[in-house]
């Protein structure tokens, strides 16, 4: 499983090769992250949530976001504006926070 991770709006793009193997265990473990993440600052390293990560730049980051051929898009920052979707399962830790209309999304990428 592959999952495209925007960090920061723009701080560093990165393609996610989780630990779980499905999308069910992703959510869980995910979810499971709300207490690591500081009150008051982006969560300070993606890594944490395990796996394998590579760093990406940004235009080959979109082009693989553009190609369709991953699993699934995440965002990290802070704990009330991160998220992350698998086909049809969303998750954001802010339970009030209505999930990005995918018109929106770009507007996650700093661009």
């Amino acid at each position: 499983m592959q999952i495209l991770v925007d960090e920061e709006y723009g701080f560093r793009h990165w393609l996610w090769t989780p630990n779980q193997e499905s999308a069910e265990e992703l959510m869980d473990h995910w979810k499971s992250m709300e207490p690591k993440f500081e009150d008051f600052s982006v969560m300070h390293d993606a890594r944490i949530l395990g796996g394998n990560w590579k760093e990406m730049e940004y235009e080959s980051w979109l082009d693989l976001f553009d190609s369709g051929n991953h699993d699934g898009v995440a965002h990290v920052h802070e704990y009330e504006d991160s998220w992350i979707r698998i086909g049809d399962d969303e998750f954001s830790f802010d339970c009030d926070r209505i999930m990005l209309d995918p018109d929106e999304f770009e507007d996650t990428m700093g661009e």
